[in-house]
């Protein structure tokens, strides 16, 4: 699958050339692993992302480079494994009149 269908997003592809998925199981699917004494670590960051390669098929080559410590993910994501990056762009100088920020800015994009 490849992002390729919008316009001009020829250089813009997620690089992933078939599904995220293997062929139909017989059986229950096996639970995405976690801690109970810590789940929010690199170790199991990686663990899940080794996981979800096996169980797929698919490598996921990019979502284990990151600089958010996952220790402080707790409450705001469940099975953490990595993130996925967006291109981001600025706008500006914008004249923002708001109730915490008065004035000209460069605001990010996404």
């Amino acid at each position: 699958w490849h992002l390729s269908s919008c316009i001009n997003c020829k250089q813009f592809s997620f690089g992933i050339s078939t599904p995220i998925m293997k062929e139909k199981r017989s059986g229950p699917m096996p639970k995405i692993p976690r801690s109970s004494d810590n789940d929010y670590t690199q170790e199991m960051s990686r663990t899940r992302r080794e996981f979800i390669a096996r169980e797929t098929g698919t490598q996921l080559n990019h979502l284990g480079h990151y600089s958010i410590p996952p220790e402080t993910l707790s409450g705001n994501i469940e099975n953490f494994a990595g993130v996925a990056q967006v291109p981001i762009g600025f706008a500006g100088p914008m004249l923002v009149n708001g109730e915490h920020a008065k004035g000209e800015f460069y605001v990010p994009m996404a």
